[in-house]
């Protein structure tokens, strides 16, 4: 039996996935971008890591757990990938198991726990990837990264990008950088839970003893600020078109900004 906190997890997945915010990632023109440009999802630096460590990626078997939007999945499996992409949201999985149909792209979708992944065989994958704001969400490290190193095979490689937790305990009074004064809202040690006991922010520490303790051996590390061609961090996307160029080199001057002096995401890379 799921404990209520999944199951209020799940609920609210379910509810986000049909908004309009999500549907937007959803477009044909979004969809069609990813399946030309595939490299375009990944943020510079975690895709140089990838390739440092998996030069080709075309037929190997990759878990995507907690996938969420699916996009690193679509652009994983247009590079020729053989993928399982697992989410706790069934209608996430829905939504982008349609899209996979639709274009012939090689993808398994299966519901999944991430700190679970029992209905996952172990030794099964080449590369196990997690995209941003998964941590978030779980309330047991150990389990998720033991989990992960059981399904990989050896040798296989463990690549994330996350939000950096360096961010977490700031904000500015209306959540808009720009003129507006840094609000501390939380001590960095302060890891939840949040929102009712749904949400969690782990400290670095956290995620990296969790990476290690699991038995995967850690290669590299990097720390990364937002990209300004086509970050999200400070703003989403749609809001970036009504954007001016001046709008927008603001919020990556760290003079004007002084939060965009930290690093915004971090990308781990690990071999079982």
């Amino acid at each position: 039996m799921e404990d209520k906190r999944i199951v209020k997890v799940i609920n609210e997945w379910n509810d986000i996935s049909d908004s309009d915010w999500y549907m937007s990632y959803r477009t044909n023109e979004v969809i069609r971008e990813i399946l030309t440009n595939p490299v375009s999802v990944f943020h510079n630096k975690t895709w140089e890591v990838i390739k440092n460590a998996i030069p080709n990626l075309k037929d190997i078997n990759i878990c995507v757990p907690s996938s969420g939007d699916n996009r690193a999945v679509l652009a994983l499996a247009a590079m020729g990938a053989n993928v399982t992409s697992g989410d706790i949201c069934e209608k996430q999985l829905e939504h982008a198991k349609k899209i996979a149909e639709k274009n012939n792209l090689n993808i398994k979708f299966i519901a999944q726990d991430t700190m679970k992944l029992d209905e996952i065989e172990s030794n099964q994958f080449d590369f196990v990837y997690t995209s941003e704001g998964v941590h978030v969400w779980i309330n047991d490290l150990n389990s998720m990264y033991k989990n992960i190193y059981r399904i990989l095979k050896k040798d296989g490689v463990y690549i994330n990008y996350e939000i950096h937790p360096f961010t977490r305990p700031f904000a500015y009074e209306d959540g808009r950088p720009k003129d507006k004064n840094i609000v501390i809202q939380k001590p960095y040690e302060m890891t939840g839970p949040f929102d009712d006991g749904v949400e969690f922010h782990w400290r670095l520490q956290d995620i990296l003893n969790a990476v290690s303790n699991s038995g995967l051996s850690i290669k590299r590390l990097e720390e990364m600020h937002d990209e300004k061609d086509k970050g999200h961090f400070w703003f989403y996307k749609k809001e970036r078109v009504n954007m001016t160029r001046e709008e927008i080199d603001e919020y990556y001057d760290w003079t004007k900004n002084p939060l965009a002096a930290l690093p915004q995401w971090f990308t781990v890379c690990a071999k079982k």
